[in-house]
């Protein structure tokens, strides 16, 4: 008697074999799928289109009653591979799919079959799914990304599965930008009303949930330290003296230069995110708070340049408080060389010829002289004020700009 070989087995078991039906021999009877979802890789996460790219590594078994011999007839073969096109495959489907790539057709995967029917197959796909995106708390935002998965064709009654849990491959699934925190799974049955409505179908699902947090590092270094840096130079270039001698220079381009930075950094923070209604990244928060800071900062730098000119021009001394703020005592009188210097020339000149006196003219002269270092030692003081507001100001701004920025990140930072 010749030697059965494995050829002879498989042409045994697929001769009258049906690969479209369910592969028991009681209709009423129910099929139950073993599977374990590996996740093998994290490929990518578009947070525009809310989509997720993820390497699936899928094997499922199942019990096939058409697919069993016995050992002793077959030269003890136990167990046999064939190309899972011939055989009869579970339709599982992942339902909120985007696209699907098989990396391996049904003709280059093998399925292993053993004596007593169990055949395992293991799926390989790559798939990207809907993954509806909350960036509120961006760039430490943590998102919930679900898998639906189940049965397309055969109700509760016809095909139940043993679900194992998810498995995160950590040699491959590490991802540059995000960390998976979890990969969990649980079984729902949902209810559909039938197309003519006469009755309801029962169907068994399983939802797997990954949940991923995004590594912050990079947006921290390139948005937010960058920031808050640019908006704490604005200030200190507000407020600090641009020359030696305490004169105030234009300083409103300054500030409007570092608004339109700030609509750059905020350009790129939304270009990221997703058009949604439920709200602006944190970090989009933040830029705006900057923003207005930096608002604040320029119309409070307008109005000590205006106050400090009307003060000069009005030729006014400083109150006695601010006098007494500085250890000065200045005559609380209207500088009288505000008027120009010119005509009191003239009219000290003319003064010492009516007078003829030698002594009178030098009198005059050294009240000229006193009178001008009385102009000189109040614009001084004037300067001193509104430079010691410069820079109480750039102090206070300076506290509050670092207030607010710990004040935002606080919660996810420490």
């Amino acid at each position: 008697m010749a030697q059965k070989t494995e050829k002879d087995l498989v042409g045994y078991l697929l001769k009258n074999y049906d690969r479209r039906i369910r592969p028991t021999k009681y209709w009423n009877s129910s099929m139950t799928i073993t599977i374990q979802i590996h996740l093998y890789s994290l490929i990518d996460v578009d947070e525009v289109s809310e989509q997720l790219t993820l390497l699936l590594w899928i094997p499922q078994s199942w019990k096939d009653e058409y697919l069993v011999w016995n050992e002793d007839e077959w030269e003890g073969i136990s167990k046999i591979n064939i190309p899972a096109e011939y055989i009869w495959i579970p339709d599982g489907t992942i339902f909120n799919i985007v696209d699907v790539k098989e990396i391996l057709s049904l003709s280059q995967t093998y399925a292993r079959i053993t004596s007593h029917g169990q055949v395992e197959v293991d799926f390989n796909k790559l798939v990207s799914i809907r993954c509806p995106m909350d960036v509120r708390n961006f760039p430490f935002d943590l998102q919930f990304c679900k898998i639906q998965f189940g049965s397309w064709g055969f109700q509760l009654h016809q095909l139940t599965h043993n679900v194992k849990s998810a498995v995160i491959i950590p040699e491959t699934s590490e991802n540059s930008e995000w960390q998976i925190e979890s990969f969990s799974s649980k079984k729902v049955q949902t209810a559909y009303e039938s197309s003519q409505g006469d009755n309801i179908n029962e169907y068994e699902e399983i939802i797997y949930t990954i949940v991923l947090r995004r590594k912050p590092l990079y947006y921290i270094v390139v948005l937010l330290i960058p920031t808050y840096l640019i908006v704490s130079i604005s200030i200190i270039g507000l407020f600090i003296p641009h020359s030696a001698d305490g004169e105030r220079e234009e300083k409103v381009s300054f500030g409007l230069t570092t608004l339109l930075t700030m609509t750059v950094v905020l350009g790129m923070v939304t270009g990221e995110m997703p058009k949604s209604s439920i709200g602006l990244p944190l970090l989009g928060q933040y830029v705006l708070i900057e923003t207005g800071v930096s608002i604040f900062a320029i119309i409070l730098s307008a109005v000590i340049l205006i106050c400090n000119e009307r003060a000069l021009n009005h030729c006014k001394p400083p109150p006695v408080w601010i006098q007494g703020l500085f250890h000065a005592n200045v005559k609380n009188r209207k500088d009288p060389l505000c008027q120009p210097l010119l005509t009191k020339e003239k009219d000290y000149q003319r003064s010492a010829s009516d007078q003829l006196g030698l002594t009178f003219a030098i009198r005059t002269l050294i009240e000229y002289y006193d009178e001008q270092r009385e102009r000189d030692f109040n614009k001084n003081l004037w300067h001193r004020l509104f430079a010691f507001v410069d820079l109480i100001s750039m102090l206070i701004l300076l506290i509050l700009n670092t207030f607010l920025t710990f004040y935002t990140f606080f919660p996810f930072i420490f």
